[in-house]
């Protein structure tokens, strides 16, 4: 009888293994996560269309803090590339939700919608990251942007 409990102690540490392996190696991490480049941004009623130098704003994302932290070299206010800029440089809380296949993006205290979304998210075949602030999970709005960002 004792070799049955045996048994079946290591089996269940065997499967309890086996398991955790699998989801380390499913890659858990969002591939938004990570240090990103906005390139430009563009739309809203004055058909803005404004390019950024790599590096001179980039967004961070993490996951595990669920914290963007944006980082800004731009100082004059009066160059485009500061007035349309999205998002001051600092740390805020974000989430990720899926709905019907897509992605939305929530940015506490930034949100475009009432129900604080900030807009749709992809990640393009050429791996840049897109943020449509047109699209929410609830309908889309007019004057909002579309952010450009690469690695």
């Amino acid at each position: 009888m004792s070799s049955v409990i045996q048994y079946l102690c290591v089996f269940s540490l065997l499967l309890l293994t086996t398991c955790i392996d699998d989801d380390i190696s499913l890659g858990l991490s969002d591939p938004i996560d990570g240090r990103w480049n906005i390139s430009n941004v563009s739309g809203g009623f004055a058909g803005v269309d404004v390019a950024y130098d790599a590096g001179s704003v980039t967004w961070n994302f993490d996951s595990t803090t669920f914290t963007l932290t944006v980082t800004s070299t731009l100082t004059d206010p009066d160059v485009p590339q500061s007035m349309f800029l999205p998002l001051q440089s600092g740390s805020y809380v974000y989430s990720i939700f899926e709905l019907d296949e897509a992605r939305y993006l929530s940015i506490e205290g930034q949100g475009i919608y009432d129900n604080g979304e900030y807009g749709r998210i992809d990640i393009n075949s050429a791996g840049d990251l897109i943020i449509d602030q047109s699209e929410s999970s609830s309908g889309g709005a007019d004057d909002v942007y579309i952010l450009s960002f690469t690695r």
